[in-house]
């Protein structure tokens, strides 16, 4: 049997990585001869830095956010590319209800 596993974060709670790995181990206790493909996924929101990137290629930098406060962010590089996960300096959930113009 072959089994894929292709998760998104669980928002708040665990990256995609930590996702896939806690369902490997959960379908490996009750299927152990299974044949697993973990991959990692995000739909280009909060996530997508960890899904695309190894823990040790992320680095921290700070950046302004939606509404002019300096945010903690941060950039990964993997194989010459930079990836900047846009929902940690720019994300909706950085502005107060008020200053979200109705959403």
């Amino acid at each position: 049997m072959k089994i894929v596993i292709a998760p998104d974060s669980f928002k708040g709670c665990l990256s995609s990585p930590e996702v896939s790995s806690a369902l490997e181990r959960g379908i490996k206790k009750i299927l152990p001869d299974c044949c697993i493909l973990s991959m990692p996924a995000a739909d280009g929101g909060e996530g997508t830095l960890r899904a695309l990137v190894p823990e040790d290629h992320i680095r921290s930098i700070p950046a302004t956010g939606p509404v002019w406060k300096r945010v903690a962010s941060e950039y990964g590089v993997k194989d010459g590319l930079g990836i900047v996960e846009t929902a940690q300096a720019a994300g909706l959930t950085l502005a107060e209800p008020p200053l979200r113009g109705g959403l």
